[in-house]
């Protein structure tokens, strides 16, 4: 290949070698490393130099800044990244569509979502978006507002009565979200399609603030309100948790 850089793999080959054991010497690692010991010593002293290798009594060892390496990778992950295997396994145990959301202006996005039943959001992926007023985890993330940002909201907004049950008073609205915020979770009832029900909780980065929030949709008619609050709900808290443990290690610090 024209563009491989063969000294990069051969550093990295020295790298990988010396994590294999507490100490190398110079010889070790060349054999480990397949290559002479000129050049694995080239290798060791540049690591050195850059603070990735120690060295004591003729010995080389790995240094905590090697952690950054790998620290890297982990930082890039993305909530989507980390949320989607964890929505899998909620799929799995409840037999429901599990969706994550975050607020986008007046409307929440979806930025990982799996589909169990289509007949409650079939139309709904990755990217799609809806109205905040009337959906569970728009609420939830209405309720993590700041106050003066919530009130220009519910003041500027259009609110649309999309089925008979939506709620489109501004008054009803502040109350709706005040017990979002209150409960730490919301449950709505075919407010934003006849025959749909949604659940959701909120996801909070390591500052305590509300970033996203993780939904369940099942069709009204065969789960009750009841069974989401005792079934699911127990099941969406202990997912958010992992997630927001799994996002706190890998964004230690990070909002």
């Amino acid at each position: 290949m024209r563009d491989y850089v063969q000294s990069l793999e051969r550093g990295l080959t020295v790298l990988k070698s010396l994590g294999t054991s507490a100490g190398q010497s110079l010889v070790e690692v060349a054999k480990t490393a397949n290559m002479t010991r000129a050049a694995a010593r080239r290798f060791l002293l540049t690591l050195e130099a850059m603070g990735y290798v120690g060295r004591t009594d003729g010995s080389f060892y790995l240094l905590p800044k090697t952690l950054e390496l790998g620290y890297s990778y982990l930082a890039s992950q993305s909530l989507a990244q980390v949320a989607q295997p964890h929505l899998q396994r909620l799929a799995n145990q409840i037999g429901e569509s599990c969706s994550v959301l975050e607020y986008a202006g007046d409307s929440i996005i979806y930025i990982a979502r799996v589909t169990v039943n289509r007949l409650v959001g079939a139309n709904l992926s990755v990217g799609s978006t809806l109205p905040a007023y009337c959906t569970s985890a728009g609420r939830v993330l209405l309720a993590a507002l700041p106050k003066a940002e919530l009130a220009a909201y519910l003041r500027d907004t259009a609110f649309s009565r999309l089925t008979p049950k939506t709620i489109v008073s501004t008054t009803s609205l502040r109350r709706e979200i005040d017990r979002a915020r209150r409960d730490g979770w919301y449950l709505i009832n075919e407010e934003l399609e006849i025959g749909a029900r949604a659940l959701a909780v909120p996801l909070r980065n390591a500052a305590g603030r509300t970033v996203a929030a993780i939904n369940v949709s099942c069709y009204a008619g065969r789960i009750t309100a009841e069974r989401m609050r005792s079934a699911f709900l127990p099941e969406m808290l202990k997912t958010a948790q992992a997630i927001e443990t799994e996002m706190h290690l890998l964004r230690p610090g990070r909002s």
